[in-house]
């Protein structure tokens, strides 16, 4: 008989305590960066982020780090591709053709939530997935645009949302499989 291995186990629905935990966390994470930017001090931005992740990864085990991995990654590439086509752009970074390192750090840590605050949509079709995904994109990055953090390009949004429902079906197909329940 063949060994099968699931990278994690969590119970199929998250418990509310370990939800509001990730939730607290995820803000701590964004308003963490938000106040690094403001202050001048861009190259720590991203350590809020990576520190959620590896405080998750240690009690929620190596699924997370999947999650995160693949967060960074489609982060890296969308985020790029809105920049190139100037959805998208970085106050302090003119001309730049690349997100920044703080931004792959903040879709890493959003990445985790699907472990845990955002767990709910993993057991939802893709659809929903979608839906979410394009409202919740142009919310944040209207959201950073307000604070300054970001800068929204002419007809911008619509490709941000659309990437963003994309890049939240992507995490929840990552998040079905790394914690799939072992047979």
């Amino acid at each position: 008989m063949p060994a099968t291995c699931a990278l994690a186990e969590p119970p199929a629905r998250t418990s509310g305590t370990a939800a509001l935990v990730d939730l607290a966390g995820q803000q701590v994470v964004w308003w963490a960066a938000v106040a690094a930017l403001r202050l001048g001090v861009e190259p720590v931005a991203a350590l809020p982020a990576l520190g959620l992740v590896a405080l998750t990864a240690r009690v929620r085990g190596p699924g997370v780090v999947t999650l995160a991995s693949a967060g960074a990654v489609i982060g890296f590439l969308l985020d790029t591709a809105l920049v190139r086509a100037g959805a998208l752009s970085f106050p302090g970074h003119p001309g730049a053709q690349v997100t920044t390192a703080w931004m792959v750090g903040l879709w890493a840590a959003f990445a985790i939530a699907f472990s845990a605050s955002m767990a709910w949509i993993t057991r939802r079709g893709t659809l929903v997935a979608l839906l979410f995904g394009a409202a919740a994109g142009a919310l944040a990055y209207r959201a950073g645009a307000s604070l300054g953090v970001l800068a929204i390009g002419s007809g911008g949004l619509l490709p941000i949302a659309c990437g963003w429902a994309l890049a939240v079906a992507a995490l929840r197909a990552v998040a079905r499989r790394t914690f799939r329940p072992s047979p």
